[in-house]
């Protein structure tokens, strides 16, 4: 698996799951508007409890991508100044969920009540067919730093 992290870690470094649930948790109103991001992971958590709930949580899990190539695709698009690790599962079968990241940071359409159901349901439900995350409900541990070129 590979991770992308904003900091230079060193090989052999434990990332526990549940970072984005406390960053999440820490998410405060501005002149009583709600961050659209948690509103998106709250509907994702619900679809979770509703239709996955053996699935690892994504406010407790280790985000990763199942190959380099995925993970700097990833990178690429959504998080340009994150580094890539190469990390193998702490836990000898934690739980893991295959999704399709563009299901939970996509934007949503114009008309988009229904989108909120449908999206998260997707997410849990849905054998992605490209951009994969694999959620892993356990810790990580960083195996290697693997040579990727810059983002374009």
């Amino acid at each position: 698996y590979f991770h992308c992290a904003p900091i230079e870690l060193s090989i052999g470094v434990v990332i526990h799951p549940g970072n984005w649930g406390r960053i999440l948790n820490l998410y405060q109103h501005v002149n009583n508007q709600l961050d659209f991001k948690a509103i998106r992971e709250a509907m994702l958590e619900m679809g979770r409890q509703i239709h996955a709930p053996n699935k690892p949580s994504r406010f407790n899990c280790v985000f990763t991508c199942p190959t380099l190539a995925d993970a700097i695709a990833f990178r690429n698009k959504h998080q340009r100044t994150q580094l890539i690790y190469e990390v193998v599962t702490v836990d000898e079968n934690p739980t893991i969920h295959l999704g399709d990241y563009e299901l939970a940071t996509a934007n949503y359409p114009t008309t988009y009540f229904q989108a909120l159901f449908d999206q998260p349901r997707d997410y849990w439900l849905v054998a992605p067919t490209a951009n994969y995350e694999v959620l892993i409900g356990g810790a990580v541990k960083i195996s290697s730093f693997p040579q990727v070129p810059p983002p374009p």
